[in-house]
């Protein structure tokens, strides 16, 4: 199980990708930033406000691996979480975008 170090809510000053719906966190935009360790390992993660929000009112960080898409999918199955439309309507923008050439 993950413990966390350390989480901070910085304003992004260069684009990231969100860990959790995998849009990008535009710069100027306020953003959850977690450093984890696990044994050995140790990452950070970078989501969204609503994200983060979200995921915690889903309880989704008891699972082994993180899945942008399940995410999504657990979103679209439970629209009364907290953000769940503005999270919605970023990732489908986000996924047209990689699809236009």
């Amino acid at each position: 199980m993950p413990t966390l170090v350390d989480e901070t809510r910085p304003l992004s000053r260069r684009a990231h990708q969100c860990c959790a719906c995998d849009a990008p966190i535009r710069p100027g935009t306020r953003y959850v930033r977690q450093r984890l360790v696990d044994g050995r390992d140790a990452w950070v993660w970078k989501a969204h406000l609503e994200c983060q929000a979200a995921a915690d009112h889903l309880d989704l960080f008891d699972e082994e691996t993180w899945d942008p898409v399940g995410f999504i999918e657990d979103l679209e199955r439970s629209p009364d979480v907290p953000g769940a439309s503005i999270i919605l309507a970023r990732w489908r923008r986000h996924t047209e975008d990689k699809e236009t050439p």
